[in-house]
């Protein structure tokens, strides 16, 4: 019997360099996570205000008001000095339950199902972009880890592995939003854009020096 022809492999070069191209435009978007991608301060309310049974910020009203319309105790009975955030957060979840934490998260302080949405739609848009994200918290990557389990639209965009949180770092800069700047880089070393999106850049500018590393 004859041969069969052989098809010849397509040319790939257009496409490699084109694969190549979007790579070499890779940005890392590093969010901080409090009052940035929470519209409230997670850190503080629960690690001041409830492990420490205050009112000493403005968040805190939220918080309390919440769990007083659901006949939730909002009075942390222990907290551990050395690990406040955790220990508060153990404790709230025995008085709550997860699922009181999960509602507790998504609506205080993610400010409800619509903005969820909204974000993961423009996390998604982002990435088809070729966009990667990480968090960066000056509180605890371990907290930011266990809320984010309660928001499985936003999981698929931050992986663990990019969940970090400045005593992580290994710079020693004055400047916290500095200090994030630096910590993208170590996150990410083959991206070739970084940008850094944080609340606090109004008044904890990075040095110039910084930005030009």
């Amino acid at each position: 019997g004859g041969h069969g022809q052989v098809a010849m492999p397509a040319d790939r070069r257009a496409l490699r360099q084109s694969l190549i191209r979007q790579r070499e435009k890779r940005a890392l978007v590093g969010f901080d996570f409090d009052c940035t991608l929470t519209v409230r301060h997670f850190y503080k309310v629960f690690a001041w205000c409830y492990a420490q049974r205050s009112r000493n910020h403005p968040h805190c009203e939220a918080f309390f008001a919440w769990c007083k319309e659901r006949g939730i105790d909002s009075e942390c009975e222990s907290m551990d000095p050395s690990d406040p955030m955790t220990s508060a957060l153990d404790e709230f979840c025995r008085a709550a339950g997860d699922e009181g934490f999960r509602d507790l998260f998504r609506e205080v302080f993610l400010g409800g199902k619509e903005r969820i949405e909204i974000v993961a739609e423009w996390l998604k848009r982002m990435r088809a972009s070729g966009a990667q994200f990480a968090i960066i918290t000056a509180g605890t990557s371990t907290a930011v880890l266990r809320a984010l389990s309660a928001v499985p639209e936003w999981q698929q965009f931050f992986p663990p592995e990019r969940i970090w949180d400045t005593q992580q770092g290994r710079h020693s800069i004055r400047s916290v939003a500095g200090h994030k700047a630096l910590m993208l880089r170590d996150i990410c070393p083959t991206a070739q854009r970084f940008l850094l999106v944080d609340d606090s850049l109004v008044k904890d500018c990075p040095p110039k020096w910084v930005l030009d590393s």
